[in-house]
């Protein structure tokens, strides 16, 4: 007898560009929750839908045999609205009834999280999982008030299996909240690469105040005889003055075009890739430079210390003189050992396929059998 696939719904916004393989201002969560959702996609025992922000696009679309499903209302612009932000829970809701998923897997604190699960538990009980986007995730409900931050508070106790994407986020999460996760770490498609010459060093992200943006103008300016490129999609007022200031600098090339489908060219031609965040999860952006051989000076993220156990770089905890010795000192000898431990270390710990074999293994037991 043929077993009836188990429902599938995946959030998130603003992954529509992934695949459409088009320019977006998408963050690491957007691209885990593509590459979960495509990979589990491939196995017919799953039907797999993707809730998506409004692009103008036709309300049903299968692409890569996920049926991406336009949430009417749900732009990328601000809303201030009151009208159109009703408008935009009513038809989230509507969507929920419609479909009646049978789990919902979500990564990413949102205003939408609390509604998913609360209308997909009265619908049903339909399972929750969470994957922790970033080590400020526990804090989201600091944020919230009255009505949502109850909802959201139901839906954080509500969440059947939580996920954290590394030891730390799982030492938070049970601090914080008294709440148990499981720790998997980010998947990602692995493959190899010719690996050419080297020649600059290399920065990636949105422009935002907590990523730091100007300290990587600020070391570009202290080694004016060494090359520089920095990558921020999208545009907003912080991303305009940190290209104002980029292109100023002799030593600094500024792009905002890039796709995730293109990008990983520029990480293989890295000398290394500098992070400046102060907070992140685990940063997909760790991972393409570990494909591309390339080692990571990160100034405080580090998640489970990774990249002092392997042996992949620097964390150099906010002093920048240490930051410019490691930048000094990186010869091609230093860049193609980091970089080999990097890439054994990226292939033996985050491929996609490992990762989503124990995500269906825990949608199946939550779920069962259909």
């Amino acid at each position: 007898m043929n077993r009836k696939k188990i429902k599938l719904c995946f959030f998130s916004p603003m992954a529509y560009p992934l695949f459409k393989k088009t320019n977006g201002n998408h963050g690491g969560a957007e691209v885990d929750l593509y590459l979960i959702s495509t990979e589990i996609a491939k196995n017919d025992r799953y039907s797999v839908s993707l809730l998506v922000g409004d692009y103008g696009q036709e309300p049903l679309e299968l692409i890569e045999n996920v049926r991406l499903i336009k949430l009417k209302y749900e732009s990328m612009k601000t809303e201030k609205s009151l009208i159109r932000k009703i408008l935009k829970r009513l038809y989230l809701v509507t969507v929920l009834v419609k479909y009646r998923f049978d789990l919902y897997f979500l990564e990413a604190m949102s205003e939408h999280l609390g509604y998913i699960v609360f209308i997909g538990k009265m619908l049903g009980n339909g399972k929750v999982i969470y994957r922790t986007a970033s080590d400020l995730d526990y804090e989201y409900l600091e944020y919230l008030h009255g009505f949502e931050r109850s909802l959201f508070g139901f839906a954080i106790q509500h969440t059947d299996i939580l996920i954290s994407q590394h030891v730390g986020q799982k030492e938070r999460w049970e601090n914080k909240l008294k709440m148990r996760s499981i720790v998997v770490e980010n998947g990602f498609r692995i493959t190899s690469s010719n690996i050419a010459c080297k020649e600059y060093f290399l920065w990636v992200g949105r422009a935002d105040k907590l990523k730091r943006p100007d300290l990587f103008l600020d070391i570009a300016m202290k080694l004016p005889g060494k090359k520089f490129v920095m990558i921020i999609p999208g545009e907003n007022p912080l991303s305009e003055r940190i290209r104002t200031r980029a292109i100023g600098m002799d030593n600094v090339i500024y792009s905002s075009g890039i796709s995730f489908f293109d990008i990983q060219d520029y990480y293989n031609g890295a000398k290394c890739l500098i992070n400046t965040s102060q907070f992140e999860g685990f940063p997909n952006t760790f991972i393409q430079a570990f494909l591309g051989k390339t080692p990571v000076l990160s100034f405080l993220v580090n998640p489970g210390n990774i990249i002092d156990d392997f042996n992949l770089g620097l964390c150099c905890r906010d002093d920048i003189d240490q930051a410019i010795d490691f930048i000094n000192n990186l010869d091609d000898q230093v860049i193609m050992k980091l970089g080999e431990n990097a890439f054994r270390y990226v292939n033996e710990r985050h491929d996609i396929r490992q990762k989503v074999s124990l995500y269906t293994e825990m949608i199946d037991t939550l779920v069962g059998e259909k």
